[in-house]
């Protein structure tokens, strides 16, 4: 009778880097002689084969046999990879209490068969090559030789730019009769003093006192009968 295997793949010790994800892991296969003495493999490679449908198993060394312990789940955050045995679903590895890898120096990984190179090559494309994808770069703006900002201070005016408010225009009053009446009187009197004759005299007549104030007071009747027309 033939016994049905716990897994495709057995793990009987692990260690961690300081963020408790998997440095190296000791891989064992099943086979008819019984389990193997193990490879060391990284996390990279066990994540790779549980996508691509193998299963994985920890196993714990009881005297002169093995014992069973749990399946290995596989789950991505942000698309990194992670293995626990639980179903927490938390940025760290986590395997139970397996013993732990203690090695001053990095141990040599398993090699890869060519076959098995193009199958992690599958199934790491499958697993979005367990990175994130990289953000990309914004490009510069291209330099348009000029700034956007206006400058602080200008002393050009731009006529279209300019919001004129013309000035109110005011209509002129007209002018009572009796005002127009009394200009016509101003202007015959200035008109008959204009038209006498000047006598000759060997010097010529000063004006008044009289004279004078009565004159600026005729023109400034005059032309303020002029600006109210």
């Amino acid at each position: 009778m033939v016994l049905k295997k716990w897994a495709d793949y057995l793990i009987s010790e692990v260690g961690y880097d300081k963020n408790y994800l998997i440095l190296m892991a000791k891989r064992h296969e099943e086979t008819k002689n019984g389990i193997n003495n193990g490879e060391l493999v990284d996390r990279i490679k066990i994540s790779s084969d549980i996508v691509s449908g193998l299963t994985y198993n920890t196993i714990y060394n009881h005297i002169s046999t093995w014992k069973k312990g749990n399946k290995i789940n596989f789950f991505r955050i942000h698309g990194e990879p992670f293995l626990r045995i639980d179903k927490n679903k938390v940025n760290q590895d986590y395997l139970g209490d397996l013993p732990e890898i203690i090695s001053h120096s990095t141990p040599e990984l398993e090699k890869d068969t060519p076959k098995q190179i193009t199958q992690l090559k599958n199934t790491k494309e499958k697993i979005g090559e367990f990175e994130p994808s990289p953000s990309p770069k914004t490009q510069p703006e291209p330099s348009t030789g000029f700034r956007k900002v206006l400058p602080k201070e200008t002393k050009v005016e731009l006529a279209q730019e300019l919001d004129l408010v013309p000035e109110p225009i005011l209509e002129p009053e007209e002018a009572t009769p009796e005002q127009i009446a009394r200009l016509k009187h101003l202007e015959e009197q200035i008109t008959k003093l204009q038209s006498k004759p000047r006598k000759k005299k060997t010097k010529p007549e000063e004006a008044t006192p009289e004279q004078i104030a009565r004159l600026k007071h005729l023109e400034e009747q005059i032309t303020k009968l002029e600006s109210q027309q």
